[in-house]
């Protein structure tokens, strides 16, 4: 029986005995890339949204391989930061991959909506625009039938993420693959699901509440002070760097505690 308590002890304790390098590869690819995607958030229509969506989405690459090396460095610590970021540049791609595959099934499984919106002839751009124009009608059936299979790929998308997401990027870490990790994930999950989904849903409540503070009351602040500044302004970069560091903070303890998991679980089922 993996004790979700315990595997918070080991957390903190390798996060206080290894800060030192834990910190540098956490700012490097995760705070900065965090920090610029909020700056573009916060930026609006001043960014062309083309342009702003491309390059989050570029950001995701390094915040994947920092979160696979500060893994790697909590499965193995003695290794050294070094040795962690050799490890997760080595198993990056195969993670990247498995990611891809979760990713790709749950898209997959979301387009009979899309294609039943199209088939009614419901006009796609103008249902999900954000201008106050009245919003195309829907038929009571297709309406209903959207509602019971959103709610259905809702449950499944909750599953594939709790059974095979939530530890993956440990399993990646330590014994890489891309089907075979998929496999070792899902194994390792079975018996503490519901403990990983409250950790999940734990975690992203507190990275939340976090978050929202921070934009909130610092962007009210900010505008409070300076009403005309613009999307760059000093105080749009000080609230992004500000939902950087919470988001580096979660992604970090998430990463870490994962790891952890992982030695808890693999030691359960082994008898150890």
């Amino acid at each position: 029986m993996v004790n979700m308590g315990n595997v918070w002890d080991r957390t903190t304790e390798f996060l206080s005995d290894n800060l030192g390098a834990v910190v540098p590869i956490a700012l490097l690819t995760i705070f900065v890339p965090q920090s610029i995607s909020g700056a573009i958030k916060l930026a609006g229509t001043a960014v062309a949204p083309a342009l702003g969506q491309g390059i989050m989405l570029a950001l995701l690459i390094p915040m994947l391989w920092g979160q696979l090396a500060i893994a790697v460095l909590a499965l193995r610590p003695d290794g050294g930061r070094g040795a962690a970021q050799s490890t997760a540049t080595r198993r990056f791609l195969p993670y990247l991959l498995a990611m891809l595959i979760l990713f790709g099934v749950i898209v997959v499984l979301f387009l009979p909506i899309i294609l039943a919106l199209v088939a009614s002839g419901v006009d796609l751009t103008a249902l999900t625009s954000a201008s106050a124009e009245p919003k195309p009608d829907i038929s009571p059936a297709m309406a209903g039938f959207i509602g019971l299979y959103g709610l259905a790929w809702l449950i499944f998308a909750v599953f594939v993420s709790v059974r095979f997401s939530t530890l993956l990027v440990a399993v990646v870490a330590a014994e890489g693959g891309v089907i075979a990790a998929l496999r070792r994930s899902f194994a390792l999950s079975r018996g503490i699901a519901w403990k990983l989904l409250g950790v999940v849903l734990l975690f992203g409540l507190v990275v939340g509440v976090a978050s929202i503070a921070v934009t909130s009351v610092f962007g009210a602040l900010f505008r409070f002070l300076d009403p005309t500044a613009g999307p760059f302004a000093i105080g749009s970069i000080v609230v992004a760097i500000l939902g950087g560091l919470v988001t580096t903070a979660y992604y970090v303890v998430q990463s870490s505690f994962m790891a952890k998991v992982y030695l808890a679980a693999t030691s359960a089922r082994e008898g150890v």
